[in-house]
């Protein structure tokens, strides 16, 4: 498996880990930590899956040598439930600007400083 096979499958995984999040969410509302954590379960069992039925990304991984099946793909899963959790996650791009010290400037002082 080459690097932009596994980056490809990775993006996938993620959306698809998204998608059924956001599904679940329809009929199974929680906030916060608990709504992370069940992402980060729908990616675990996703990637287990995949793996266990060698889907996609998992078809190839015989190069891998011994190591167990649903410790891949449980591994990659984990991955994409976390890819998938901070991907929208406003508050930790505005806590990242504030460890930087970086300011936001408001719309008005945009348009004032922008080049006429």
């Amino acid at each position: 498996m080459d690097f932009t096979t596994l980056f490809n499958s990775v993006a996938a995984l993620t959306l698809a880990v998204i998608a059924l999040s956001e599904f679940i969410n329809r009929f199974w509302i929680l906030v916060d930590v608990a709504a992370q954590v069940r992402t980060l379960v729908v990616g675990v069992v996703l990637g287990m899956v995949g793996s266990g039925f060698h889907l996609g990304m998992f078809a190839d991984l015989a190069w891998q040598g011994g190591q167990a099946w649903w410790l891949v793909g449980g591994l990659v899963g984990l991955l994409c439930g976390l890819v998938g959790n901070w991907s929208f996650a406003t508050p930790i791009v505005q806590w990242l600007l504030a460890a930087f010290k970086i300011t936001t400037p408001t719309i008005s002082q945009a348009r004032n400083e922008a080049p006429k």
